[in-house]
């Protein structure tokens, strides 16, 4: 067997287990920690127009902290990194990948705990995860912040990813 096929027949056994271990991560967070008071919370803290509130928070604050100018190129910024972001995750990434949702794979069908109503795009990554994670770290990486709100902005994009698993939409 020559090396190259051997190395083929490992990855394959690597991506198996991984696949296999995110069916297990997904189950723990779907399932296990499943509650009342997560079914109330989660859906919510998924939804974007929940966070339309911190979104205006962030123009405000920019046109509160900076000359028109400056504030309409920090919104422009912060606008383009949202747009990428959602570009390469929905448009690029997923149609290469065609990972399909927790929610509609036959196989788990049954056994996931849909808390949202599924949908029939494909599962990774979360567009809504990695737009809020993108537009995070921008922040960040634009403002620098203090600590703990850099630990605030990580923290809202973890709880947005946590969530979007927990409703049963995405693999962790």
């Amino acid at each position: 067997m020559s090396d190259n096929l051997k190395m083929g027949i490992v990855s394959l056994a690597q991506m198996d287990s991984l696949l296999q271990l995110d069916v297990e991560l997904f189950y723990l967070i779907n399932k296990a920690l499943s509650n009342t008071l997560f079914d109330v919370i989660m859906p919510i803290l998924r939804n974007k127009y929940f966070w339309f509130p911190a979104y205006v928070f962030i123009v405000m604050s920019l046109f509160t902290h900076y000359k028109r100018g400056k504030a309409l190129l920090y919104i422009i910024s912060i606008l383009s990194c949202f747009v990428l972001t959602d570009l390469i995750s929905s448009q690029i990434i997923k149609k290469s990948v065609e990972r399909i949702r927790p929610c509609n794979e036959v196989v788990l069908v049954h056994k996931v705990q849909e808390r949202v109503r599924c949908g029939y795009g494909f599962s990774f990554p979360s567009s809504h995860a990695a737009n809020h994670f993108g537009l995070s770290f921008f922040l960040i990486g634009l403002f620098g912040f203090k600590r703990w709100i850099r630990s605030g902005l990580v923290l809202w994009a973890v709880l947005v990813s946590f969530a979007q698993v927990y409703v049963g939409l995405h693999y962790p």
